[in-house]
């Protein structure tokens, strides 16, 4: 499993797509795929620095306040599009009133994550 926080979301979102494989799964709380104004204009265009990428078979969890003032709810919308283009079951998630932070949604999802990975080991 790989993910992160904030800059920390950003920086995994961006290794699982350089670095593909069979994640447990991805998580990426209030962060986004770096370089997302690039590439938006164009729709999925730009993406060509990733050709092959397979995530079939990867989740992907995707998600930010509507508030947050360093994340918009259009970079989450595009960033789980990305990975549904490449394959990832992604679960985007966007929170009312909910700043630059995580809630307990986002933990429970998490938890969850962890518990299944662990009784399967």
């Amino acid at each position: 499993m790989v993910g992160g926080f904030s800059q920390g979301g950003c920086v995994a979102a961006k290794f699982a797509l350089t670095y593909p494989a069979r994640y447990w799964g991805v998580f990426i709380l209030s962060g986004a795929l770096p370089g997302m104004f690039e590439y938006v204009s164009g729709g999925f265009q730009g993406l060509e620095g990733y050709k092959g990428v397979d995530l079939k078979g990867t989740r992907v969890f995707v998600g930010c306040g509507d508030t947050d003032p360093l994340i918009t709810p259009r970079m989450v919308e595009w960033t789980g599009g990305v990975f549904s283009h490449f394959g990832a079951a992604v679960d985007k998630r966007v929170y009312q009133g909910l700043g630059h932070s995580i809630n307990k949604d986002e933990r429970d999802v998490l938890r969850g994550w962890v518990s299944e990975m662990i009784s399967k080991r």
